[in-house]
């Protein structure tokens, strides 16, 4: 028996109606009460069995389904589909589930082929690429997920199937090691239908978004094979899918909280809570200081088309207007140098990292720490040692927020030529 399948067991939904951890095993002592007190039902303890094997060959078991989605295959109900006589003509049938069906397919044969790899930094990357196809299958196979089929047809994407694409971009950093060189080019990596800039740099692998700001979306350490930007588990729930580079705003219910019950605690927490969700790095925003002192955003340049230059395989320039963002490469990082329009008072840098995300996504909270240090901050992986380094040239504010399993480093900037290093300190 797995009594721990889905929120209703775990309790998270009890706790959200404003009861606490024990009401878990109240619902739990329910249950096998109810089944001891069956005559035709044995109950046993796992430790009880002997040999630890089953005792009785149950099989051939009749393949059943909840009344439920038999009705909501036909149209009935919440979360229903219509047009199929059962779940099983829905399962069988629908183009949505057979599409994403391909892609799991795709992704399981490429981490079978590679999970046994010698090199110790393409094991670690089919760690992640397990991570991602088992966390972009939730709920795969109820009815009626992201709207109906219909729905499917005309363009509505579901983002937690639609971004098992993010495996194709730890298979092009897998190919990379396999066949390293540095280089710059330009590819749709993530399948998304826009081409991403890749930059390949003394074993340093790095997604930008020309498309949007020149934002930060990937970067993997290919001699480890670890993720230090992307985040890419993270999901809001019912989340419409866009593209791959589609900026995701910090979700905040503080205007929901009233239709909510539950406990004091709970309540002040979601109400006072930002929930950071696949923020990546390098979101810039533009300030401009009004004659009463206030700020306004006059441009998010991170939701801009860039134009960009390259220089020697080692330098990215992205340019929008008279903004400038130079970016140049080397062993542990890179440095940014942004020069500002004249009108501009100041900046505004919004960037996600995660050090070593797999173990992140392992350990919870408890594996980040940060550091303040002169004109800037270490995000530290305490679990794994693996650390980064963000600094300026002079004297800014700083501050920071907890994403999902990552730290979001904000930086304000009131120079008009700002530098900036992002680097690797695993010392």
């Amino acid at each position: 028996m797995n009594y721990a399948e889905d929120g209703e067991a775990t309790g998270l939904w009890d706790w959200e109606n404003g009861k606490n951890s024990e009401w878990d095993f109240i619902n739990l002592d329910f249950l096998l009460t109810s089944l001891e007190e069956k005559d035709w039902i044995e109950t046993k303890k796992y430790s009880e069995l002997k040999n630890k094997k089953k005792q009785e060959d149950l099989t051939p078991i009749v393949d059943g389904v909840a009344v439920w989605m038999s009705k909501a295959a036909k149209g009935v109900g919440k979360y229903s589909e219509k047009g199929y006589e059962s779940w099983f003509d829905f399962n069988k049938n629908s183009p949505k589930l057979n599409n994403y069906r391909k892609d799991y397919a795709k992704y399981t044969k490429f981490i079978k082929e590679n999970e046994n790899n010698k090199k110790i930094a393409i094991q670690n990357l089919m760690k992640l690429a397990k991570e991602n196809l088992l966390s972009h299958q939730f709920e795969f196979g109820c009815t009626g997920i992201s709207g109906r089929d219909e729905d499917w047809k005309n363009g509505r994407k579901y983002s937690i199937w639609e971004n098992v694409k993010t495996i194709s971009v730890i298979e092009e950093a897998v190919s990379r090691i396999n066949n390293y060189k540095d280089e710059i080019y330009i590819k749709d990596i993530n399948r998304d239908n826009i081409k991403e800039i890749i930059v390949v740099n003394k074993n340093n692998f790095y997604v930008f978004s020309k498309a949007r700001g020149g934002r930060l979306l990937f970067w993997y350490d290919l001699e480890k094979g670890i993720e230090i930007v992307g985040g890419e588990l993270g999901t809001k729930a019912g989340e419409q899918y866009y593209d791959g580079n589609f900026p995701i705003v910090p979700l905040e219910i503080k205007d929901n909280v009233r239709f909510m019950t539950g406990s004091d605690d709970l309540l002040e927490y979601l109400r006072d809570t930002k929930f950071n969700v696949r923020q990546k790095a390098l979101n810039e925003k533009l300030l401009l200081e009004k004659e009463n002192g206030f700020e306004y955003i006059i441009t998010d340049i991170y939701k801009a088309e860039m134009d960009y230059s390259i220089s020697n395989n080692s330098q990215l320039v992205f340019k929008y207007n008279n903004f400038i963002k130079t970016i140049s490469f080397d062993e542990n990082g890179f440095n940014i140098k942004y020069q500002l329009p004249k009108e501009v008072k100041g900046i505004k840098i919004v960037s996600e990292f995660q050090p070593d995300y797999y173990a992140m996504i392992n350990n919870g909270q408890k594996s980040i720490e940060t550091e303040s240090i002169e004109n800037g901050i270490i995000v530290k992986n305490v679990i794994t040692n693996n650390n980064l380094i963000i600094k300026t040239d002079v004297e800014n504010e700083i501050t920071e927020e907890n994403s999902m399993f990552g730290k979001i480093i904000i930086l304000k900037s009131y120079n008009k030529n700002i530098m900036m290093e992002i680097r690797k300190d695993n010392d």
